[in-house]
């Protein structure tokens, strides 16, 4: 059963959600060669971050639970592999955007764009990260369009 959703069509409705194991290109490939409907990235920054202390991230057969802290290498780094990714790829690319302000989601909004994703997911929510909490008042979201 495929979809169309903002003009861009997936096979399925299937796909990863942004977390901890779509951040490496090796990572991102993998979902690339899936079933997967679309490969979604980790939430880039501007900014490399290392992310919260370890351990983080615990996961068994089941079920996982983390509080990674948006570790990522940057927009400038994930927009490279964005590129590189939709060379071997046809599938819809969902990149991810943690902005501490307006004007970073729109770089990195932009950023994205020219490297060759399909959509953009705000992550305006990450509550492992204390400057992105002020993300979430209706004020600031309305900021971002």
């Amino acid at each position: 059963m495929g979809t169309k959703i903002a003009g861009v069509n997936f096979d399925s409705i299937l796909m990863n959600a942004s977390g901890p194991r779509c951040t490496t290109f090796d990572e991102l490939r993998e979902i690339a060669l899936s079933d997967s409907a679309a490969i979604v990235t980790k939430s880039a920054t501007l900014l490399p971050r290392t992310g919260n202390l370890k351990p983080r991230y615990m996961a068994d057969s089941f079920s996982a639970i983390q509080s990674m802290g948006l570790p990522n290498p940057g927009i400038f780094e994930m927009a490279k592999r964005v590129s590189r990714l939709r060379k071997i790829t046809d599938k819809p690319i969902i990149t991810s955007v943690a902005g501490f302000s307006v004007e970073e989601y729109a770089f990195m909004s932009k950023k994205f764009e020219e490297s060759g994703a399909d959509m953009i997911e705000v992550n305006l929510s990450c509550p492992n990260v204390l400057h992105v909490l002020r993300s979430r008042s209706p004020h600031f979201s309305r900021k971002i369009n």
